[in-house]
Order: structure tokens, then C-alpha cells, then sequence
């Protein structure tokens, strides 16, 4: 990463073409805490539960 421009891949991204970006960290982190809450209740889907919706079957 350089210090210029937090680029990582190499590119020549200007510093401040990030700043406009719509994330806001506490929403991340509240959607991050709803996830781990929804796993630890068992509120997940597994393969044979998304492949029966979506009439996929197996290869």
C-alpha cells in the first residue's frame, strides 16, 4: 500500500476519489453485528436449501 493514495493493486488512483464513496462505517459494522446474530440464531440458508428454491440441482 503507499502512503500517497492507500492504493493496494498498483493502479494510480487519485487520493480523494475514495471520498465520496457511500459507506458509512457504522452501518457496515450494525450490518456486520445483524449477520453474526442471524448465523448464531441459525437464520442462514445452506446449498440444498438455496438449490430447492431455485430448482438447481446437484452437478
Amino acid at each position: 500500500m503507499t502512503e500517497e493514495n492507500g492504493d493496494t493493486q498498483g493502479c494510480s488512483s487519485a487520493p480523494g476519489e475514495l471520498d465520496d464513496w457511500p459507506i458509512d462505517v457504522a452501518d457496515v459494522r450494525e450490518s456486520l453485528r445483524e449477520a453474526e446474530a442471524d448465523v448464531a440464531a441459525g437464520r442462514t440458508f445452506g446449498e440444498d436449501e438455496i438449490r430447492a428454491r431455485y430448482g438447481v440441482p446437484r452437478k
